[in-house]
């Protein structure tokens, strides 16, 4: 015998969906922001971003807040020389995200570049979109 008495079929209560009814945040969002509840959370996560430090002479990518790497510069006429590119060893494939991110910046500027880096030369000479930028720098070699 059973401790408590089976509840009939029609007395069972009826499982609710989960974020379907009222006062649910999915409720309120609209149909395009509806999150598929098998979505990973870590997907919302920060991407790498590239961004110009004038004070340290250098750009700086930043993946999930963290310094992951940069393209040091010098100021010549018109644009600038970017010198070199160093990126954390254990973080691979961000060096091309780095370089991508310092040009289209220079771009959207209106200043031409001098790829002093073997890195950002090469980069270059594999992407020809970014042929246009090139400029001849000329400084005496330090």
């Amino acid at each position: 015998m059973r401790p408590y008495p089976r509840p009939r079929r029609a007395e069972r209560p009826r499982a609710r969906v989960r974020g379907s009814g009222p006062g649910s945040s999915q409720a309120s969002r609209p149909p395009s922001r509806q999150r598929s509840p098998l979505e990973p959370v870590y997907a919302r996560s920060v991407g790498p971003r590239v961004t110009d430090n004038p004070a340290e002479l250098r750009y700086e990518l930043t993946v999930d807040g963290e310094l992951a790497g940069e393209i040091r510069y010098r100021r010549v006429p018109g644009g600038l020389a970017l010198v070199h590119t160093e990126v954390d060893p254990k973080r691979k494939g961000l060096g091309s995200v780095l370089v991508r991110g310092a040009l289209d910046d220079l771009r959207a500027r209106g200043l031409r570049v001098v790829p002093v880096c073997p890195f950002v030369r090469a980069y270059i000479k594999r992407h020809s979109e970014y042929e246009d930028l090139l400029m001849q720098d000329d400084a005496p070699p330090e």
